[in-house]
């Protein structure tokens, strides 16, 4: 979703007088323009807060605040108190009055007694309500959960709130969200703040599992059932936990599961849990709040007689039958949500609240289908679900750890007690361990039924085939190895054509200075206003960039007032050789629309992800044009300067940028004899590993790229990781040679081909699997070179976006924090700059090059804008 939300924000400054980013958050909550989801996902990424004052992170930080006298930090990193003052009520901080020699003042401390700031709403119930809220302590942000004022004033409901902080608070493990303090507002409200998790709950992700498998697609590593399961024993931990400190949950559901962007389990929601046996009756006694049967239809948690999520209840809990309860009623919901985990559809349902209840009551699950495709139950858990959700309690496991065990034994597929093996199921497990034996002893009881001739004859046909099929496959292999590394060189070479084009414009600049240009530094990218007019976010870079503008950054030390002409005579004029270079990368025209351009470069992406001109007075100027520029490193920069000052291209090791890996080429820069710096572009590895135009050959598990010493530069595997590279392997390449090989390597067979490059002093390796090599029933077809080639070469598929009405001006992301970091938490809207959408790219020439600014300017042909120039041609 795109927001603008500057409008937003002025408005809320005009309402609110005031600029508070918390605050504007709230707004936008209380405005239904964000909603909890996220909300929360913005407070728990955010970075840890210190304070705006880099000299003294801690100033203005509240201590404590107790009878009217305060506790801060003042500004000199010493505790201060803020007292009373005898003759008025106005507070003061040591160091103003009565205090003279205690040095200079404080910062005053906060207004409220709360130590927690409610910020904006996650959720609210019928008896209390979550918020997203700040320690002013600690600056951190948290999850508030408060009773609600109306609730407040019933004692028994209280009691239940209280003993839910209490429980929570004191069930200290890694799958159990952790309490941080208890509040007590102004007001008599009570809350406690506890870790604000940013992620997805169980019920949602296995929402998302079951529409991916009704539309047919596969499912991501996230979401496959071991993945699911591992949630599931996770929550296992925690609740075995929680019994054996002799409290039970009762309102387990898969809704009440959260977990974390980084797979962190977290079991939630504590509000009814309680002591197991007759101990926890004070907490349940005198509470009645169910609401109407069409109003929770068996989703919600009830608070009554009958106690927990009607969909999820254990039978003694449908029942009525608090004071029986133990560790096995939270067993018996746990095979409930066992099922749903495996099957992707809830094991209890209904129309009514009545109906479900019964069903629970009852012990009764809906029908399922047991086997093993994809939404059954496969028979061994259908028996463990059976088993955990027995009627009798004595029927059931004797623990959750039981449970669990037997989940796991399923999942190394080990025998079960809940499903004893009988000799069908003996012979299959058998079978699943030792597929290798196995086959060879069903070939040979089948071959035993056959006459002897017969046999002879199809054992020796089937001998023959496959060595042909074995010869077939390598030849296959070695052919397809041989062209991906030519085709790996064809890149290379075109890398190096496109870098030589940008050397010798930027040559021509330096030499002739072309006339000035409006030049952007770094800093410029994160003002509203003094950027560029086309800066708009990236898919490809995730951050806002301009495709018509470069960025200036300069080495520490470096004198902005004295390199600022030399930028506005070389960074303006260079950027449409830079632009050029990356276009060159990725085999596109010139003549593209302006908003195809914008498209191949921020959305699809060219090979090369940056171009760098590093020149020796300490100047950098990279494109695109970024606020994250700086993240460029100089050190590597002046490794460029190192590598390049001599004649030639030259190809780096890798390096990362962000999330990225990326292969630099460099060339120096010379005005007659004289090193100026030198032209770097940054091609991004997956581009160059990519081989579009080949056969996709499944039974090769690796392809790598492999320097001389044995160091791997680049690397695709497919599920399972890289394959074992044999040392045999290792030593052909540093002697620069090419071959295959065949070798045994952690009980497998692997075949691997090496092919060295001529652009690298590297070599191209496919290492193939050579049991799913002989499996492998597809066709061998030869790739076509030609169709290969013309594949590499053949530019990104781009789609020029319409021409949108010039966006508002809105506050940049890297804008002061105070003033416009909010508005621009929403992403603005992806564009290029809507006055050259649909015209051909602007074109430059030696004599006059046009500001980035200016609209792009059609042209009569298709041409590199650097070709006709005289310096150039030199």
């Amino acid at each position: 979703m795109q927001l603008d939300l500057a409008p937003l924000f002025e408005a809320y400054k005009a309402e609110q007088k005031s600029e508070d980013i918390d605050g504007f958050v709230s707004y936008l909550v209380t405005a239904r323009v964000l909603d909890a989801t996220l909300v929360r996902e913005l407070y728990s990424d955010t970075d840890v807060d210190l304070g705006t004052d880099e000299s003294l992170a801690l100033a203005g930080t509240l201590l404590s605040k107790r009878g009217g006298g305060t506790l801060v930090i003042g500004p000199t990193g010493t505790l201060a108190a803020a007292k009373a003052s005898p003759k008025s009520d106005e507070t003061v901080i040591g160091g103003f009055k009565g205090e003279p020699d205690a040095g200079p003042a404080a910062s005053a401390a906060p207004e409220t007694e709360a130590r927690f700031e409610p910020i904006a709403r996650l959720a609210q119930g019928a008896m209390g309500a979550i918020d997203v809220a700040r320690d002013v302590y600690l600056r951190r942000r948290v999850a508030l959960k408060t009773v609600l004022p109306e609730m407040a004033a019933h004692k028994a409901l209280l009691g239940r709130f209280l003993a839910e902080m209490q429980i929570t608070a004191q069930l200290e493990h890694p799958n159990i969200v952790p309490v941080y303090a208890l509040e007590v507002a102004a007001d008599g409200t009570l809350g406690y703040a506890m870790k604000l998790v940013n992620g997805k709950d169980l019920s949602q992700l296995i929402q998302e599992a079951r529409e991916l498998v009704q539309a047919g697609k596969p499912l991501p590593p996230h979401l496959v059932i071991e993945q699911r399961l591992d949630i599931f024993l996770k929550v296992c931990d925690a609740l075995e936990y929680a019994h054996a400190r002799g409290i039970v949950h009762r309102d387990l559901k898969p809704a009440n599961v959260m977990v974390g962007k980084h797979n962190e389990v977290y079991l939630m929601d504590w509000g009814i849990a309680r002591p197991m046996g007759a101990g926890g009756q004070s907490i349940d006694a005198g509470i009645e709040l169910i609401p109407p049967d069409g109003e929770i239809m068996g989703l919600r948690t009830r608070v009554g007689s009958t106690i927990g999520t009607p969909t999820y209840m254990s039978p003694e809990q449908a029942a009525g039958k608090n004071h029986e309860l133990d560790g096995r009623s939270d067993l018996y919901t746990m095979g409930l949500i066992l099922s749903e985990c495996v099957t992707l559809k809830q094991a209890v349902g209904g129309t009514t609240l009545e109906e479900v209840l019964t069903k629970a009551r009852e012990a009764r699950r809906d029908p399922i289908e047991v086997g093993i495709k994809p939404g059954a139950l496969p028979p061994e858990l259908e028996a463990i679900v059976k088993k955990a959700t027995s009627l009798d309690v004595r029927a059931r496991y004797a623990s959750i750890t039981a449970l669990a065990d037997e989940v796991r034994h399923f999942l190394r597929n080990e025998p079960i007690a809940a499903l004893p093996d009988n000799t069908v199921r003996k012979a299959t497990r058998w079978i699943s361990r030792n597929r290798t034996t196995s086959l060879a002893l069903m070939m040979s009881l089948a071959l035993l039924g056959s006459v002897a001739t017969i046999v002879t004859q199809r054992v020796g046909q089937a001998k023959v085939e496959a060595i042909l099929r074995s010869e077939l496959r390598q030849s296959e292999l070695e052919t397809e190895s041989a062209l991906a590394a030519q085709l790996l060189d064809h890149k290379l070479a075109r890398y190096e054509v496109a870098l030589s084009r940008l050397a010798g414009a930027t040559q021509a600049v330096v030499a002739a200075p072309a006339n000035p240009a409006p030049a952007f530094f770094v800093d410029d990218f994160g003002k509203p206003g003094a950027g560029p007019p086309d800066l708009a976010p990236s898919k490809r870079y995730g951050t806002p960039i301009s495709v018509l503008s470069s960025a200036v950054v300069l080495a520490p030390g470096a004198s902005k007032e004295l390199l600022e002409p030399l930028a506005r005579s070389l960074a303006g004029p260079v950027a449409p050789a830079m632009l050029e270079a990356l276009l060159d990368t990725a085999g596109a025209r010139y003549d593209l629309p302006a908003g195809a351009v914008w498209a191949t470069i921020a959305d699809a992406g060219t090979p090369a992800l940056r171009a760098h001109i590093v020149l020796a007075n300490g100047m950098l100027v990279t494109y695109p044009g970024a606020a994250t520029a700086t993240a460029i490193d100089v050190a590597s920069d002046a490794a460029y300067l190192a590598a390049a000052n001599k004649p030639g291209v030259h190809w780096s090791n890798p390096i990362t940028r962000g999330a990225t890996s990326v292969l630099p080429v460099s060339t120096a820069l010379y005005v007659g004899s004289s090193f100026r710096g030198v032209a770097v572009l940054e091609i991004a590895m997956d581009r160059l590993m990519d081989q579009p135009g080949q056969q996709d050959l499944e039974y090769v598990q690796t392809r790598l790229l492999l320097a001389r010493d044995g160091t791997v530069r680049g690397e695709v595997s497919g599920e399972g990781g890289r394959a074992p590279l044999a040392k045999v392997v290792v030593d052909a390449v540093a002697k620069g040679q090419s071959g295959t090989v065949e070798y045994d390597e952690g009980g497998r067979r692997w075949m691997a081909t090496y092919n060295s490059l001529t652009s690298l002093d590297w070599s191209f390796v496919a290492i193939a699997d050579k049991g799913r090599m002989s499996a492998s029933n597809k066709a061998i077809v030869a790739s076509d070179a030609r169709a290969a080639v013309s594949a590499a070469v053949k530019p990104p598929a781009v789609v020029a976006a319409p021409a949108p009405a010039p966006p508002a001006p809105a506050p940049s992301a890297s804008a002061e924090p105070e003033a416009s970091a909010a508005p621009s938490a929403s992403v603005a809207p992806s564009a290029p700059p809507a006055s050259s959408l649909g015209a051909p790219w602007p074109k430059t020439s030696a004599s006059a090059a046009p500001p980035p600014s200016a609209p792009p300017a059609a042209s009569s042909a298709p041409r590199n804008p650097f070709d006709k120039w005289d310096e150039y041609k030199k």
